[in-house]
């Protein structure tokens, strides 16, 4: 499915999205992946042999830091209980172990990581973002801000463009949507590099405000994914045309006649 998957939407989203943003943690399905459409991978941390073969593929890549301090998915822990199916088909030890969960991923192939424990440290500093825009020659991205000074730290340190997330949610429990730290990042980015924002897309409405508080653009996740699970590449188009739709809707009702005209002017 990770494969079929990934490969469906990139070509589902070519004819309305420029870019298709993918996991690390499919890194074996590139090759198809890219002749579909252009592709931002989004990741943690990178060897140099991985980007040795990303200068190659892709067209940019994105350093991660929403999700440093990990997550509590009580749902998943109580479906894995639940769940009498043999594992070791897929992992060499236990899913809830992150070596098992990474093994036989060909991103890691020649790699010790019997040790590894976290592919999200919270050691992470602003110094190893310099390092790797000093070896990475094609646009990098910070996924994960959402205050002002940090966007300001980012653009600092070269960076090429800026996601608003808090990784859905999952991160923290304080309930903040990613759009309420939008305007303020927005401040500190002021047009210096494109801005998206990622997080609780569910409407065409959601695009048009996001657009309102400074966003150039913005993310979806579940909702293409709802779209592909249930119907592959036709669904991931349906879900689109949706989202298009309701923002032309919504733009009539404010009477923008582009997108250039929606402005922070038209949210509370």
């Amino acid at each position: 499915m990770a494969c079929a998957g990934r490969c469906t939407s990139p070509r589902a989203t070519a004819w309305i999205a420029p870019i298709s943003s993918l996991s690390a943690l499919v890194f074996y399905i590139y090759p198809a992946i890219v002749t579909a459409g252009s592709a931002l991978v989004f990741g943690t941390r990178f060897s140099l042999p991985q980007i040795g073969v990303l200068i190659g593929a892709v067209t940019g890549c994105a350093l991660t830091v929403d999700l440093q301090g990990g997550s509590n998915r009580v749902a998943l822990a109580r479906s894995i209980r639940l769940d009498s199916r043999d594992c070791t088909s897929c992992h060499s030890t236990s899913r809830t172990r992150l070596s098992g969960f990474i093994t036989g991923k060909p991103m890691f192939a020649g790699l010790d990581i019997s040790a590894v424990t976290d592919l999200t440290p919270p050691d992470m500093t602003w110094d190893y973002l310099k390092r790797l825009r000093d070896i990475w020659p094609r646009r990098l991205v910070v996924k994960g801000l959402v205050t002002r000074e940090d966007a300001e730290l980012a653009i600092g340190h070269g960076v090429d463009g800026i996601v608003v997330s808090n990784h859905g949610g999952r991160a923290e429990d304080s309930g903040r949507p990613a759009i309420a730290s939008l305007a303020e990042v927005a401040e500190g980015v002021r047009g210096r590099v494109p801005l998206v924002m990622d997080g609780g897309v569910r409407r065409g409405s959601d695009v048009f405000k996001a657009l309102a508080l400074g966003a150039n653009a913005v993310g979806i996740g579940r909702p293409y994914i709802w779209g592909l699970a249930s119907f592959g590449q036709a669904g991931v188009e349906r879900v689109l045309e949706i989202l298009r739709s309701e923002l032309v809707t919504a733009m009539r009702q404010a009477g923008t006649r582009n997108i250039a005209e929606i402005t922070r002017a038209y949210v509370a």
